[in-house]
């Protein structure tokens, strides 16, 4: 090899820094499964209650199941936070409507 493909424009460092922002990705990848995971967790346990107990604290059934079924990769309790939210906001509109107006 001669002194341009080893000392001037090799880098011995690039692949470092590839494997390095490589390695990164994958331990970004494998916490964002393990939080995935711990969540799935949750959402299975939260299926375990009753339908009363789940109104109280604002999902239903048919929420979690569709959490549970969300990617492998996303985060499940993220998409149960916005269908609870988007129901409660759905509610809110529903009063104001109802409300008698004041004029």
């Amino acid at each position: 090899m001669s002194f341009f493909t080893e000392g001037l424009f090799h880098s011995p460092s690039a692949p470092r820094v590839r494997r390095s922002v490589s390695w990164s990705r994958l331990g970004a990848r494998l916490k964002a499964f393990g939080v995935s995971l711990t969540r799935r967790r949750q959402i299975h346990a939260l299926s375990q209650l009753d339908d009363r107990m789940l109104s109280d604290i604002g999902v239903t059934r048919s929420d979690i199941e569709e959490a549970a079924r969300w990617s492998l990769w996303g985060d499940p309790g993220e998409r149960l936070a916005e269908l609870a939210e988007g129901r409660r906001a759905a509610r809110e509109r529903a009063a104001a409507e109802l409300k008698p107006r004041r004029d």
